[in-house]
């Protein structure tokens, strides 16, 4: 694993950051991906960093296609390219199916399914240059026993 590059969403906390880590510690370097939230994406590079690894961090919106294809087209410049794609950003919104407005609908699916669609449209010609390429889609128990209250986040994982 040592020297591969791996694209990781929703690396800022959580999940998304023991991924970062355990890569890390495989001696992956990790581009950190999306997210508006500059502190905490800093702050998985930095915990990243102290396994000698490379980090390199893309925030931003990412359901927003000119930020996703200006953030892609930055890392790969930076890069060069692409062993590793997981695709781990998420989003709920916890509401009763006639209460849940269409927007929130819409933000859930766009970040939870259409990101990745699109993200690995976009790394597909990378990773087809690697000898060891991987795309893991991080979805959810839900996507097989749904939750109340998470009508749209259980088809988003669903549909992932």
């Amino acid at each position: 694993m040592k020297d591969r590059i791996a694209l990781v969403t929703g690396a800022g906390g959580g999940i998304g950051r023991e991924i970062v880590l355990s890569l890390a510690k495989e001696k992956v370097n990790v581009i950190l991906f999306g997210g508006n939230n500059l502190e905490k994406l800093n702050e998985t590079s930095r915990l990243a960093e102290e396994f000698g690894v490379k980090t390199f961090i893309y925030p931003g919106d990412l359901t927003c296609d000119e930020v996703l294809t200006s953030n892609f087209e930055k890392a790969i410049k930076e890069v060069k390219k692409i062993d590793i794609l997981i695709n781990n950003a998420g989003k709920a919104h916890s509401s009763r199916i006639e209460q849940t407005e269409p927007e929130w609908y819409d933000e859930i699916m766009n970040l939870n399914m259409r990101l990745p669609f699109l993200l690995t449209r976009l790394c597909l010609p990378y990773l087809k240059k690697s000898d060891r390429a991987n795309i893991i889609n991080i979805a959810s128990i839900v996507a097989h026993n749904g939750y109340p209250l998470q009508s749209a986040y259980v088809a988003s994982k669903h549909a992932l």
